[in-house]
């Protein structure tokens, strides 16, 4: 790491230190686009617009691709545009953050809503999400945003192998693929008895408290003939069994 500037962003020539090392790499590279502190990044000439009438993070939302003409294409205001960077990166032992040019801003245009900051170890094209204030006109090739590389503090455990990684045009949100992981797990009957307090456990049915302490007869909602009792009165098997199933409507301990 430079001495130097051991926490910061890279000047232009520590970028181009750092391309030499392998720390960077950027695919196609014109010294021209290259700055002070950062390197612009062009557009390509494709992009993808949502046709759902509601987006659902929950679900893979259609998308259809426009074609971006040489003579430009009208952005409309209150729409969002899937674009993509032109150039392939890749990141090692930096942290990559993408904004957009002063001039293209004074336009009325954004080129991420959120999603500024990229990841250690990112590999593939940039995905914009463009959204204008007015109708604006962009073009294919045109410098549309800046990448800056910043130093990290800390030992690098990971690199981001994420489900971005490696893409190669404008990718719309994949999302969806966290979905099963935001879901409640279900409350079971064991759930249920750690959220009593002791007033509500010595108001149990007497035999269901002592058939669940002491493995008595089968659990009051266990059917009859899904008895695992080992011949012997003893239900053990059905408690445990019981324990581990959705909690019911029914109050705990209800034989009826």
């Amino acid at each position: 790491m430079n001495e130097l500037n051991q926490f910061g962003i890279l000047s232009g020539n520590e970028i181009r230190q750092r391309m030499a090392s392998g720390d960077i790499i950027i695919h196609p590279y014109n010294d021209q686009q290259l700055g002070p502190n950062s390197y612009n990044l062009r557009l390509l000439d494709r992009m993808l617009v949502y046709t759902e009438a509601v987006l659902d993070p929950k679900r893979d939302n259609r998308t259809r691709e426009i074609i971006i003409p040489q003579e430009g294409y009208v952005l409309k205001p209150g729409r969002v545009y899937i674009a993509s960077t032109e150039e392939w990166t890749e990141t090692r032992n930096l942290v990559p953050m993408l904004v957009g040019r002063s001039s293209v801003g004074r336009l009325g245009l954004a080129v991420h809503v959120t999603a500024g900051f990229g990841d250690i170890g990112f590999r593939g094209r940039w995905t914009l999400e463009l959204a204008a204030t007015e109708p604006v006109r962009i073009y294919p090739g045109m410098e549309i945003c800046q990448i800056y590389y910043h130093t990290i503090c800390g030992v690098i455990l990971d690199e981001y192998a994420g489900k971005y990684v490696g893409q190669k045009a404008a990718t719309p949100s994949r999302l969806y693929q966290e979905a099963d992981q935001w879901e409640k797990p279900t409350k079971t009957h064991a759930d249920a008895l750690r959220e009593m307090d002791a007033d509500a456990l010595r108001e149990m049915d007497a035999d269901a408290l002592a058939a669940l302490l002491g493995c008595g007869p089968c659990p009051p909602d266990m059917p009859k003939d899904e008895c695992l009792d080992d011949g012997e009165g003893d239900c053990c098997k059905c408690w445990r069994r019981w324990l581990d199933l959705p909690a019911g409507d029914r109050e705990m301990g209800d034989t009826e």
